[in-house]
């Protein structure tokens, strides 16, 4: 199958002056997405997600794929499969997983239940204002249910928890607006990492680990928060580095991480690209924190990151993405 001649609607999260810098970011990564089906022969065009639903509900001049970059609706990432279900529903062919995993992976607590429930290893967690959390002491980082991006977690989102009721008392504390919007989760104080995984011929393939180094986190908890990931000129993003090959091919390590990124393509039903985000602790298990089923694509993240260093050229990467939609219709 070629994508010569293909028409591909471009389809990316609705954005204003007063939109976060990560649904902005989504505007480049549309046109960069443009330049390479052009470049690879397709004919392209974008529009922000009210406007495709305007124009694929009228069924004209169909095209024959939607790229889906919609990753937010009305403001939330809870919503974001919507648009995905969209596409389901009117029978368009659509980049990425299918809406009922976007759906799942949506709500981070959800998600942890999936998990634990196959058996893949995940940081313990509570959710506020629910009593019969198993729980153990220790430390606790506090995160939104539904968006993603690291928003809204600094270091100060790690706190000391005693038991369930101090765990409501400190969210509540941190967030007294809206503290039903967020959980805590076990702190895993180790390494993290981030693996990728693409579709080809409809099998996923893994492509290579991504460890992120803290450098200068001298005494300090080493996250990945809202600063390091959109604020290029801080110490927060100057300090976590994406650094391949730390972990030796073939190892132990290796084989876990790869084993466990596997079975969550499997139980979440992921299809064409995805990510995911792992604490390795002291004794070397693989914490799952994280399935990202629509990590950004832009030239500068860390997905293409890993496309490049297993070979994939930019045109190469989202050509695959576009035939794995194909494929699935």
């Amino acid at each position: 199958m070629k994508i010569e001649n293909m028409k591909v609607h471009i389809a990316h999260t609705d954005v204003d002056m007063n939109s976060s810098s990560a649904d902005k970011e989504v505007l480049d990564q549309a046109e960069e997405i443009k330049s390479a089906l052009i470049s690879l022969g397709a004919k392209p065009y974008v529009t922000g997600y009210k406007n495709a639903l305007k124009k694929l509900s009228a069924h004209k001049d169909r095209p024959d794929a939607v790229f889906n970059l919609v990753e937010s609706v009305n403001g939330t990432d809870r919503d974001m499969y919507r648009a995905a279900m969209f596409f389901h529903n009117s029978y368009y062919p659509y980049t990425g997983s299918p809406y009922k995993s976007l759906q799942v992976l949506s709500d981070k607590v959800v998600m942890k239940r999936v998990m634990a429930d196959c058996d893949i290893l995940t940081p313990m967690w509570h959710k506020y204002n629910e009593p019969d959390t198993f729980f153990h002491k220790g430390e606790y980082i506090v995160k939104p249910l539904y968006e993603h991006g690291s928003f809204k977690i600094s270091g100060e989102s790690i706190v000391s928890m005693i038991d369930v009721d101090d765990a409501d008392s400190k969210v509540a504390g941190m967030h007294p607006d809206n503290p039903e919007i967020f959980f805590a989760e076990r702190y895993i104080d180790g390494r993290e990492f981030n693996i990728s995984v693409i579709e080809v011929k409809g099998e996923p393939v893994l492509l290579p680990l991504a460890e992120i180094v803290f450098e200068g986190y001298d005494g300090k908890r080493k996250i990945v928060c809202e600063k390091a990931k959109w604020d290029e000129n801080s110490e927060e993003a100057s300090g976590t580095v994406r650094t391949f090959g730390t972990v030796s091919k073939g190892s132990r390590l290796e084989e876990k991480i790869e084993k466990i990124t596997l079975k969550c393509w499997d139980k979440f039903n992921l299809s064409g690209y995805a990510r995911v985000d792992i604490r390795v602790d002291a004794l070397g298990e693989p914490y799952v924190l994280e399935v990202n089923a629509n990590p950004t694509l832009a030239k500068d993240a860390g997905f293409f990151a890993a496309c490049t260093e297993a070979g994939y050229s930019h045109n190469q990467m989202i050509e695959l993405i576009i035939l794995a939609a194909m494929r699935r219709k």
